[in-house]
């Protein structure tokens, strides 16, 4: 029976979180967009280069590790690694059949988006929407997602078997944006394409499909932005208004990152369509391009929709471009297919914000679409700041106390004995703490101290008046108190804290403080013998010493061990090693002055064992896999492997095999740590030595002209002495003639053995195909008479026009981006027939070529 009172105070225990700091990391360190163009952010300055993106290069996304270092980009349809190398399984997200001449996602806008998963730092979600262009039945405004596991394909990376292509919804928008929430969890924002605006959740364990829906948007389903401010309580959205449709341009909403509900719209620009859309890293300012030509700024220090109309300001002149913030705080945009402007200091209101066009100029071979990297929401955890709570009771004696966690305004309460809630009520003393959660993501340890008061009974032998028994005060207690002893008839037996020399059964404590309060309390006295037991280490390893610890009641005052080995001791807190592997029952013999009794506990005894390190070879080429193995010995304890490779990776875990593949040539350096349950870890090392492969670099894919002249084909890397060259042509020569289209595939091998090839196509150029038959009838296949895919890259002129059998003029474009003739004149359907096209091209820019000829409308 507990009696006394409870004092709770702040014990300092150290909790380790498995989340990541995902804020202020180096995560967007490093930027990949447009046809195979990059931007390097570490060394400040940003440093194009070339990568291997590719498709439209509207929708695109890259994300890097925590040092900077780039970890893979998409398209949204494809993932490419760190070595710009297409994921195994990274390929086709959507499952979606593009009905244009280029992915179904790298067109839209927003197309994708790259989130880390909360709560595990090795894998990320990647989200793709389909483009509006995607006409076929259902196939435009689908949203989808798969998940990617940066421990797959040794360490490269790759899309986790069957989480690729998850559907979410459809009858969307092309923009698509994320903000990081106040309950550990992160927003993806979309548009509907009936001027909603839906909000899908991402919290530790799930993708929320069914989304929180706004009913305020911006109507028409093409192209746009959306963009949230660094506080998470503004959204932005534009829309492309040569597409048609509505009124608005850009608008300003506010957003609750709680509820995930946008409200209050904001009309800029009405009318006047916009693209790209950013804030300022101050939250102060909203920046938009307009009409693809100008760039819009506007001052939202006010919150009033009126103030932030009249505060807009014409920076200067923009093309159809997104919008990003960048690592170094500065705003980057689109000035020309190989440049980018910046706002240098976007804070500053007006012309002061310093907008600069041409500033950045792309690595050569690469340019930009439109589109710039979709951002990384900034997903932060935080560590335990260590809060203080002390708690006494009054003087009165309790059995129980409640604790409470420090703030209430928390979630996801949980006790260390497995109890839950903001509240919790114990009865015993001991060590308890509580975690929990509070917004953003903060995670919260409590730990409290109780101790009880209690009455300590030593129970008589089997026979005999010898029981014993006395009331404990807490530590720290200075409060004086009576006590009297009463047996089951209510005769006094005892005064005092203790209470002794009585025979077995049921006794009252009646205790009063000097403040006058009082309590009862039964004690029973059992006739059980007194209580033997000891304490120590139950796994060893051999010839460690262990330390025992008599923990019998103090009645007992000699004892005897046995070892289970044949050996024993006479010593109250003995040690003692065991010089051979084993279970061992060691057992306790305890004698009073009556009473005697025993007590046993197993002890394991782990044997030191021997681990070999070996390889399946002892020289490899960069980029060709190695086999490392281990084998520990018979009876073996193992907890785990830890494998440095020589080149800064390293693997953890309990398999006794890895493969790895070397990405830069020399000697190196392995060393395995094998960590054994109770045994000292041993250390193992070899050296390989990992040879260089060649390298190879056969420039672009390029184009001939028929019957033209040859082109030469060489390897752009020279200074490789030794290096056999092999093409797919039989020819064994440094360099080749060209005189046909075609694949031609280059195959370097050094004197090690190592072989490097690539390839290159060569296509016909100079030339333009026309189709001369389309049906316009509106289901999604050949509804538009123009030669769009057919284009030769050597066409930098165009003009097209159609006209009837009576040479009546019904179409004429001269935009090599448009649709073309749709089988309309003056908004009526021209009949089933043949028709004449004139289409004029200006080839390389030095000769114009004349092509008529019939073509024929079918329905």
């Amino acid at each position: 029976m507990k009696v006394g009172y409870v004092k709770s105070t702040l014990l300092t225990v150290l909790f380790g979180f498995w989340g990541c700091l995902w804020a202020q990391q180096k995560h967007e360190s490093q930027w990949v967009f447009g046809f195979h163009a990059g931007l390097d952010f570490r060394s400040g300055t940003p440093v194009p280069f070339q990568s291997a993106i590719e498709g439209f290069g509207e929708g695109n996304a890259s994300v890097c590790d925590v040092n900077g270092n780039l970890l893979f980009y998409t398209e949204g349809s494809f993932i490419w690694d760190r070595t710009h190398k297409r994921m195994p399984n990274g390929s086709e997200l959507t499952g979606v059949t593009s009905t244009t001449g280029y992915s179904v996602t790298s067109s839209a806008s927003q197309g994708t988006l790259i989130i880390p998963m909360p709560g595990d730092t090795t894998k990320y979600y990647v989200f793709s929407l389909t483009s509006m262009e995607q006409n076929g039945v259902g196939m435009a405004g689908r949203l989808y997602y798969s998940i990617v596991d940066m421990t797959l394909n040794g360490g490269l990376g790759d899309v986790v078997p069957g989480q690729k292509g998850i559907f979410i919804d459809s009858a969307l928008s092309e923009r698509m944006t994320a903000v990081v929430g106040d309950r550990c969890n992160i927003w993806v924002l979309c548009c509907s394409v009936d001027a909603k605006i839906k909000a899908y959740e991402i919290d530790f364990s799930v993708v929320k499909k069914e989304p929180v829906v706004s009913n305020v948007g911006i109507r028409q389903e093409f192209t746009g932005c959306l963009a949230v401010s660094p506080d998470g309580k503004k959204l932005a959205a534009t829309k492309c208004y040569v597409f048609g449709g509505g009124n608005d341009g850009t608008m300003l909403f506010d957003f609750d990152i709680t509820t995930g509900l946008a409200s209050n719209p904001i009309s800029l620009l009405p009318g006047f369509g916009g693209y790209g859309v950013a804030f300022s890293p101050d939250n102060s300012k909203l920046y938009a391009t307009a009409g693809f030509q100008y760039l819009y700024q506007w001052d939202l220090t006010s919150n009033n929709p009126a103030v932030i109309k009249a505060s807009e300001i014409r920076i200067g002149d923009a093309t159809m471009s997104g919008m990003r913030l960048g690592p170094d705080g500065k705003i980057y945009l689109k000035s020309q297919d190989n440049a980018l402007g910046t706002i240098n200091a976007p804070n500053l209101p007006g012309l002061a914000c310093n907008y600069t066009p041409n500033i950045i100029k792309l690595a050569s071979g690469t340019h930009i679409h439109s589109g710039l990297p979709n951002q990384v929401p900034e997903f932060s955890f935080s560590k335990d700041t260590l809060s203080t709570f002390s708690k006494v009771t009054d003087a009165c004696f309790e059995n129980s106390v409640m604790l409470s966690a420090s703030d209430s305004d928390g979630w996801t309460y949980r006790w260390s004995d497995g109890a839950e809630g903001k509240d919790h009520v114990v009865k015993e003393s001991g060590i308890y703490w509580v975690s929990y959660y509070t917004s953003p993501c903060s995670y919260n340890v409590d730990s409290f101290e109780v101790s009880l008061p209690s009455v300590f009974i030593a129970n008589s032998c089997q026979s005999g008046a010898s029981g014993f028994a006395a009331v404990s005060k807490a530590p720290g207690d200075t409060l004086a108190y009576t006590f009297t002893w009463r047996d089951a008839s209510g005769k006094v037996v005892g005064t005092g804290d203790t209470l002794s020399g009585v025979p077995p059964g049921t006794y009252i404590l009646e205790v009063v403080s000097e403040k006058s309060c009082s309590s009862k309390h039964e004690i029973v006295i059992g006739t059980d013998i007194y209580n033997v037991s000891f304490e120590a280490d139950t796994l060893v390893c051999i010839r460690q010493d262990i330390s025992f610890a008599n923990t019998s009641d103090p009645y007992y005052v000699n004892q005897t061990w046995y070892w289970g080995d044949g050996t024993t001791d006479v010593n109250r807190n003995p040690s003692h090693n065991y010089v051979n592997a084993g279970v061992y029952d060691v057992v306790l013999v305890a004698y009073g002055t009556r009473c005697a009794d025993t007590f046993s506990r197993s002890i394991t005894v782990d044997d030191i064992v021997n681990v070999t390190l070996t390889s399946d070879r002892d020289t490899v080429c960069t980029g060709t896999s190695i086999r490392f193995s281990s084998q520990p010995g018979n009876n073996a304890t193992l907890s785990a492997y830890k494998w440095s490779l020589g080149d800064n990776v390293t693997f953890s875990g309990t398999g006794q095999q890895i493969e790895h593949a070397y990405e830069m040539p020399g000697l190196k350096h392995i060393t395995l740590t094998a960590n054994f349950r109770i045994c000292p870890e041993q250390d193992l090392a070899k050296m390989v030595y990992v040879a260089s492969a060649p390298l190879v670099n056969l420039g672009s894919d390029s184009g001939i002209c028929l019957n033209g002249e040859f082109i030469m084909l060489s390897n752009l890397h020279d200074g490789q002495p030794g290096v056999a060259y092999e093409w797919n042509t039989g020819a064994t020569t440094p360099e080749i003639k060209v005189y046909d289209a075609g694949t031609y595939k280059l195959t370097l091998t050094s004197k090690e053995g190592c072989s490097t090839f690539e390839s290159i196509t060569v296509r016909k150029n100079c030339y333009i195909d026309i189709p001369n038959v389309f049906s316009p009838n509106d289901d999604g296949y050949n509804d538009y008479f123009f030669p769009r895919q057919l284009f030769s890259s050597s066409v930098t002129g165009f003009r097209m026009q159609i006209f009837n059998r009576w040479g009546q003029k019904l179409f004429e474009t001269s935009a090599a981006d448009g649709r073309g003739w749709d089988g309309r004149f003056n908004g009526k359907d021209q009949p089933q027939g043949a028709y004449i096209y004139v289409i004029e091209v200006d080839m390389n820019g030095q000769r114009r070529e004349r092509y008529t000829g019939n073509l024929t409308i079918v329905r």
